[in-house]
């Protein structure tokens, strides 16, 4: 399990302020227009497609310490979550299902970068488009196959997975995830506060062993609970 060191991209803030605005602005310019939003949503989906290739990338070169070499990649990767996450929560039809759109709208409030992107994009690009749903297994069932994506990303990026269990839960408590159970979701997914604070504060350094502990008990409970 590993934290990738992060990659500043100039001013980052700058970056994701600018990457909001324009697709902002496209955003502005097609709602009203069935055809024009549905397009837009299209795009947006193939972006998202064509971002899991250089995401599983960054990922491998993060891995190998070497994650600057893949900085104009990790740049699109980001660009291409903060647009998607965008268009979702402004009600652009991103998502295939309620469940995608829900979890897109919700890592809209989270603070991303090139690595927590990455990895998010590498694991769960199905899910972020609604082609898969998101199911969770009962006690003493075998983890389904989100489960088993979720502890992929535990073990490629401990911070993006961490974004994604808030994202998760939160989406679980305002009853956007569909027949998911509340309490089970919380349960399956329920992160340290200590990690939770470092995350919504935009921690990007490595977790203490403790914290990562914390994962590696998690990823064990999900596959085998």
């Amino acid at each position: 399990m590993t934290i990738q060191p992060e990659v500043r991209i100039g001013n980052g803030e700058d970056f994701v302020a600018q990457t909001r605005d324009e697709v902002r602005q496209e955003i502005q310019a097609a709602q009203g227009n069935n055809a024009r939003e549905v397009a837009l949503a299209q795009k947006i989906q193939q972006e998202i497609k064509d971002a899991e290739t250089p995401a599983k990338e960054v990922v491998q070169a993060g891995a190998a310490g070497q994650l600057d070499q893949r900085r104009q990649e990790g740049t699109q990767v980001l660009r291409t979550l903060i647009r998607a996450t965008e268009a979702a929560k402004a009600g652009i039809p991103v998502g295939h299902n309620a469940q995608s759109q829900s979890l897109l709208t919700e890592l809209s409030e989270k603070s991303l970068s090139i690595s927590t992107a990455s990895a998010i994009e590498s694991q769960l690009k199905d899910y972020l488009l609604g082609e898969k749903t998101i199911t969770i297994s009962a006690s003493g069932q075998p983890p389904t196959e989100f489960e088993q994506a979720y502890v992929r990303l535990v073990q490629t990026n401990t911070l993006a997975a961490s974004v994604l269990s808030q994202s998760l839960i939160h989406a679980a408590e305002v009853n956007r995830l569909g027949s998911l159970d509340t309490d089970l979701v919380r349960q399956k997914f329920a992160i340290d506060q200590r990690v939770e604070q470092r995350v919504n504060e935009g921690y990007d350094g490595h977790l203490s062993y403790q914290d990562r502990s914390r994962f590696e008990d998690l990823s064990k409970k999900i596959l085998t609970e």
